[in-house]
C-alpha cells in the first residue's frame, strides 16, 4: 500500500524526505510560462492493511514522500 499526495509545489517541497536537483526552478519556470504546475509525491506504507489505516494521522502519512514528478496544465487566458 501506497500513500499518493498532490498539492502546492511550496507545500509538498517541506513533505518531501529530499529536493529533487531542479525543483524549484522546474515549478518556477513552468508557472512562469502561464502552467498550472502539481507535483506529485508518495511514500511506502509497508503492509499495513485498510483497517490500521484508520488508525494514521494524515501528518504521519504524509511525511517522507518521495518526489514522484509534475503534472503541469496549460490555461491559457
Amino acid at each position: 500500500m501506497i500513500t499518493a499526495v498532490k498539492d502546492a509545489p511550496e507545500v509538498l517541497e517541506s513533505m518531501f524526505s529530499s529536493i529533487p536537483e531542479g525543483y524549484v526552478e522546474g515549478y518556477k519556470s513552468l508557472a512562469q510560462k502561464g502552467y498550472h504546475v502539481f507535483p506529485f509525491g508518495y511514500s511506502s506504507l509497508g503492509n499495513l492493511d485498510k483497517n490500521n489505516i484508520k488508525h494514521i494521522s494524515r501528518d504521519e502519512l504524509e511525511k517522507g514522500l518521495m518526489f514522484a514528478g509534475f503534472l503541469f496544465i496549460s490555461c491559457p487566458l
